[in-house]
């Protein structure tokens, strides 16, 4: 993401950032977009395909992806397969990835993958690809199987996001035991004043 990141860091008309970086997963399901999205993760969301066009126009930046934010989104009708869930359903992003997004399915594992595949080509329907929430992509010409072992900005995001959540629930639990200290402290210092007496 070099190029990309080099494109957001300058502060360019129409970059809202990296895309990896507006896009919310439903924990469980981000190896599964990782490998669907592939580098589009890794690079640039702008505001619309002129913005793209003109980034791209400079040739200064290398090999970068752009996604188009406020790409229009059709409604896609996605077959009735049993045993897996649209990719639509567990992601909260700008509708340009949302639009990548809309013809894929999500699948337990490789087994439901294929039954799944197997479903959508007695519909001879070419165009939905299955991913495995681990990350094996299958569509209905390729199967894209193991794991890279690396994990994906959209891993790591989701990891950061829930050890924050963890940070503030542990500040919460802090503060509550600091109030309940001092209250403590307070009874104890006035029984001792009261024993005094």
């Amino acid at each position: 993401s070099g190029g990309a990141a080099e494109i957001v860091a300058a502060g360019r008309t129409g970059v809202r950032g990296l895309v990896g970086d507006a896009v919310q997963v439903k924990p469980g399901y981000e190896a599964a977009i990782a490998a669907v999205l592939g580098p589009l993760a890794e690079g640039v969301l702008v505001d619309s395909a002129a913005d793209a066009f003109a980034l791209a126009a400079d040739d200064e930046y290398g090999t970068v992806d752009y996604v188009m934010a406020d790409a229009p989104r059709r409604a896609v009708t996605l077959p009735e397969v049993a045993g897996v869930t649209p990719a639509v359903d567990v992601v909260t992003a700008p509708d340009g990835v949302l639009g990548v997004l809309g013809h894929v399915l999500i699948a337990d594992d490789l087994a439901a993958a294929r039954s799944a595949r197997t479903a959508l080509d007695a519909l001879s329907d070419i165009t939905t690809t299955v991913v495995t929430v681990g990350g094996d992509v299958v569509t209905a010409h390729t199967l894209r199987a193991g794991s890279g072992g690396e994990r994906s900005r959209l891993e790591l995001a989701a990891e950061r996001d829930a050890a924050t959540e963890r940070l503030q629930e542990l500040r919460e639990v802090v503060d509550a035991l600091r109030e309940s200290r001092t209250e403590a402290s307070e009874r104890l210092e006035t029984a001792r004043r009261t024993a005094k007496d």
